[in-house]
């Protein structure tokens, strides 16, 4: 009698199962991706869209900042240099200004586009530094390039703040909870790298013309200008003539 009774049940229920079974796989399997994949799609268009529309402000940015590099080549001494000697530009520009911005779904996961809102400005210490043939043979000689003057964190307290709100706000707008674990994870990991990263300054770096570096305020750039003209390329100066009267074979009396 049991078996009869689970034999008319399943008669009777099986085709439904079945059906809630394949509506639930076509779904989680074929339409969930192709729907994400058209969100995906649009948000990117969104994104291109925008940065289309903002390529004459770029230029625009870019323009201003060529004329502030060519002021500084065209305000150094154009004599050879007889020993190290730089000049150094503090100069004030704009960025654009960018922001992640959730783009809300009704069924696929929300979209984040990276969109222009506006400008921020920023201040840039621009160094040309020139050496003469004497100093950049002692450089070439003993591979000087490599030595490291410069190792400070890569991102500030700031940045790294930034970055781990925005990823908060990513992993709780995921709807997926499994997906939503992930991200936090991978957030999580994003803002420890983000911490652990050094950035390091040597000696070839200050030779690029021009060696640039950027702050957020001026007081911070007035900083680093103080330090490169105190600390920084007097360490360098210092390390060139340690090496000029160098040799690799010698007797010391003590």
């Amino acid at each position: 009698m049991d078996e009869l009774f689970l034999v008319m049940f399943w008669c009777l229920v099986g085709p439904f199962w079945l059906a809630w079974k394949t509506i639930v796989l076509v779904w989680q399997f074929i339409f969930k991706p192709l729907n994400q994949s058209l969100a995906d799609r649009s948000a990117r268009k969104m994104e291109a869209s925008n940065a289309a529309s903002k390529v004459d402000q770029q230029k625009a940015r870019e323009g201003v900042r060529a004329q502030q590099l060519e002021a500084l080549r065209a305000t150094a001494p154009q004599a050879p240099p007889e020993r190290m000697r730089a000049t150094i530009h503090i100069n004030e520009f704009k960025i654009a200004r960018m922001e992640m911005q959730q783009v809300h779904r009704a069924i696929a996961e929300h979209s984040w586009i990276n969109m222009e809102v506006g400008e921020d400005t920023r201040y840039a210490v621009d160094v040309l530094l020139e050496m003469s043939e004497r100093e950049r043979g002692i450089i070439q000689q003993h591979s000087l390039e490599d030595i490291v003057i410069e190792d400070t964190p890569a991102y500030t307290r700031r940045e790294i703040r930034d970055v781990e709100l925005a990823e908060h706000q990513r992993a709780d707008a995921t709807k997926d909870l499994l997906l939503k674990e992930i991200t936090k994870g991978i957030g999580k990991d994003a803002v420890e790298l983000m911490k652990a990263e050094r950035s390091q300054t040597r000696v070839g770096d200050y030779l690029v013309s021009p060696f640039t570096r950027v702050f957020p305020t001026p007081h911070e750039a007035k900083q680093y200008s103080d330090q490169l003209k105190t600390k920084l390329l007097p360490s360098i100066k210092d390390l060139i003539e340690s090496y000029r009267e160098h040799a690799a074979q010698q007797t010391v009396e003590f």
